[in-house]
């Protein structure tokens, strides 16, 4: 049975003083030929687990083996099964699964089509929330959906330092709430007053929010989620304001790289990425 009930949040060690557990934890399995099929695709492996936290499980399966095509299914839990072949960005099968005592998951990573199999990598990344996050990250939100309001009415300079003032302490209090490092609404709420802190010129106050975000994404999400690859180049944009281009490419090119991949060739949006492939070559002249 390999170690197929092995698993993450209820791995935590029963000591005296628990570990801290990770936000990232890997299962490597192997599938067989002769593997049981799961159904329209090819051999699967089942893996079964009950989280301990409340919050969310972003589950998602790589392979080094050059064009295994994986696909996800997660039964249990509420609702209905739920199913991915591709979603964690290029053949990425990527799920989000809500997690909380109670709840159970059967999860289940096949070869999308019949035949072939070889070494998968079943990755599971964590959210945790309590109710300090909880609160902070729903007045948060509150505050963000107000924010283009008040940076339109901000007709005098004391206005202006007054919106500017209120950005700062979202990120502040986001940052300083209890539980924060592990928290996925916390950080989407950090990616969210991005956009008020650029408008604004608050490059240190975007770029704190931005680099937590970027650096919990990149635990907890695949290297080719699409919401990792949006908050790299936010982040960007903030370290241009700064002046370090530099650093800015290092975020960007692989963001905007990996967004262009992801776009149909049809789509309406499939020019920015070529202009700002464009305006990334510019800036390499400028820098060289």
């Amino acid at each position: 049975m390999l170690a197929q009930t092995m698993l993450l949040c209820a791995l935590a060690l029963q000591d005296a003083v628990p570990a801290p557990r990770p936000l990232h934890q890997t299962i490597v399995l192997e599938l067989r030929e002769d593997d049981p099929v799961l159904a329209g695709h090819g051999a699967s492996k089942k893996i079964e687990f009950s989280p301990d936290d409340y919050g969310a499980i972003y589950v998602w399966a790589t392979s080094p083996v050059e064009g295994l095509d994986l696909f996800l299914r997660a039964e249990g839990g509420e609702g209905k099964p739920r199913e991915d072949d591709d979603s964690g960005g290029m053949s990425t099968p990527f799920l989000g699964l809500p997690a909380g005592p109670g709840l159970a998951y059967s999860i289940t990573v096949a070869v999308a089509r019949p035949g072939g199999g070889g070494k998968v990598q079943l990755h599971f990344g964590i959210s945790r929330e309590t109710q300090a996050t909880l609160e902070a990250s729903a007045w948060a939100n509150s505050e963000v959906a107000k924010m283009p309001e008040r940076i339109a009415a901000a007709g005098t300079p004391e206005q202006h330092v007054a919106v500017r003032e209120s950005v700062k302490a979202v990120v502040d209090k986001l940052l300083a709430t209890p539980g924060a490092a592990e928290s996925a609404k916390i950080h989407h709420a950090l990616f969210a007053i991005g956009d008020a802190a650029y408008q604004l010129s608050l490059n240190d106050t975007g770029e704190r929010a931005l680099a937590a975000t970027c650096s919990y994404y990149e635990t907890v999400l695949p290297a080719t989620h699409s919401s990792l690859a949006q908050a790299r180049e936010s982040l960007a944009l903030f370290l241009k304001g700064h002046g370090d281009l530099q650093g800015a490419l290092q975020l960007e090119e692989p963001a905007l790289e990996l967004l262009a991949r992801m776009l149909p060739e049809t789509s309406m949006l499939a020019w920015i990425p070529a202009l700002h492939a464009g305006m990334t070559q510019l800036r390499r002249l400028y820098l060289n």
